[in-house]
């Protein structure tokens, strides 16, 4: 009887000991689980962050591709239209350097007939004084008795010389020379100098307004020969 009381009491201390293993067996497991299934969430919700900032970056993306679409599709449209207004501006540019080459041979043309016209007017204006020269019985008379020079040799310039007016030195002379390239007279150099502007202007007015060859040589030859005694 005592034995099988003894026997009885091991086993119920055996089955407590395993009472006890299996309930920190499943405690422990319990835990595991608990631990599992909470980092598991914790996981899931980072993924789940990790998927929401991944979805709004796409969105960003696909918005930057579709105003990247409307950019490329805005300049190709400018650049079409810079291209025809470049081609454009082009054609105007040839079409306005024709116009330039035409205007600017015309130019010159216009240049050579005038040059030509100029030239022809200055060789009719030597030719009219060369022969009002000879044809005028007062400057005749003012080479035979007056000691008048007249030289034509150089262009676009007469050159007159008055002597005979000092009767102790006979070799001394007065000079004057004057321009006949222009549409107008005017005196290039005298010997002696006639500082006056007036008596300048009075001589070629006599020329200028009147043509009056003898009426000029007279008036310089008496002005030249004032201003050659004055200056003694």
């Amino acid at each position: 009887m005592d034995q099988t009381l003894g026997s009885f009491q091991e086993l119920k201390s055996q089955m407590g000991t395993f009472e006890a293993q299996l309930r920190q067996s499943l405690k422990s497991k319990v835990h595991l689980a608990s631990s599992v299934t909470l980092t598991y969430k914790e996981q899931f919700e980072e993924l789940k962050a990790n998927q929401q900032n991944l979805i709004r970056k796409l969105d960003q993306l696909e918005q930057k591709e579709r105003e990247l679409k409307d950019e490329i599709e805005t300049f190709r449209k400018d650049t079409d239209y810079v291209k025809t207004d470049l081609e454009t501006k082009q054609i105007k540019k040839q079409q306005l350097e024709s116009q330039r080459d035409a205007l600017l041979e015309e130019s010159r043309e216009l240049d050579g007939m005038l040059a030509k016209k100029e030239q022809e007017v200055k060789q009719h204006r030597e030719r009219l004084m060369r022969q009002r020269q000879r044809d005028s019985p007062e400057v005749r008379l003012y080479e035979q008795l007056l000691g008048l020079q007249i030289d034509a040799s150089q262009p676009d310039t007469l050159h007159f010389k008055f002597q005979n007016f000092d009767d102790k030195m006979i070799s001394r002379s007065c000079e004057l020379t004057l321009d006949v390239s222009e549409n107008t007279f005017s005196i290039l150099s005298t010997t002696p100098v006639l500082n006056s502007t007036e008596d300048l202007s009075e001589l070629v007015d006599i020329l200028n307004d009147s043509y009056d060859i003898a009426q000029f040589l007279a008036a310089s030859r008496a002005k030249l020969i004032s201003k050659t005694i004055r200056s003694e």
